[in-house]
């Protein structure tokens, strides 16, 4: 796992932010290919992922509330990597990536976007399930 913040971490992979009388506009990729993108909403405590992507790197964007996210590679000994995500946070799993997150207690919304197959008819067709990495 690999994490930034779009608003902490400006000059990671070259984003930039702009500010005018009329407000922000700040970057949060630049120079990526991405193949997907989707907006996700989650209830206090839901449980998503515990899966991993043969193929595909995710990129998760926190837009609101907070989220744990888990990641480990696969067939790895090491302890679950554990991430605790705010409003700005972008974190990327790599293929051959567990990774799976919770949403805090006010629940949270992210986008997710992605390099590689994922949306629509390809939604599920780089997708392998795991079993529950968030215990």
């Amino acid at each position: 796992m690999k994490t930034y913040n779009i608003y902490a971490d400006h000059g990671v992979k070259g984003l930039e932010s702009f500010a005018d009388d009329r407000g922000t506009i700040t970057d949060i990729f630049y120079m990526s290919n991405m193949n997907h993108g989707c907006i996700i909403t989650n209830q206090p405590g839901a449980v998503r992922g515990n899966h991993y992507h043969k193929f595909t790197t995710q990129y998760t964007y926190i837009l609101s509330g907070t989220l744990t996210y888990y990641s480990k590679s696969i067939g790895g000994d090491e302890p679950t990597d554990v991430f605790d995500a705010v409003a700005g946070d972008m974190i990327i799993s790599e293929p051959l990536e567990i990774h799976a997150m919770r949403s805090g207690a006010d629940g949270c919304v992210f986008i997710a976007f992605a390099e590689g197959p994922r949306g629509g008819a390809d939604y599920e067709s780089d997708t392998y399930r795991v079993d529950d990495i968030t215990q």
